[in-house]
């Protein structure tokens, strides 16, 4: 994660934290619902540098992949 995401670390409670330098760090997470992990990686949006394991990653990215679809169908139904 990126340095400005730090306050996922004082927020909730997390299983690890690695120091990876320049301001990055990755966290360890135990998730028991999934969609609170969903809300969490989409608000951190370019905070979130990388996702494991990679089941997660490509399931969390399917969901921000239909996410932005319905939105920009939704923006072209409304001519916007």
């Amino acid at each position: 994660m990126a340095s400005r995401a730090r306050w996922v670390t004082e927020q909730f409670e997390v299983a690890g934290v690695t120091e990876l330098g320049e301001g990055r760090f990755a966290v360890q997470i135990d998730v028991v619902d999934p969609s609170w992990l969903r809300n969490l990686v989409v608000s951190l949006g370019p905070d979130v540098l990388a996702v494991s394991p990679p089941e997660v990653a490509a399931e969390l990215s399917d969901f921000a992949r239909q996410a932005l679809r319905a939105y920009d169908e939704d923006a072209a139904a409304t001519g916007q």
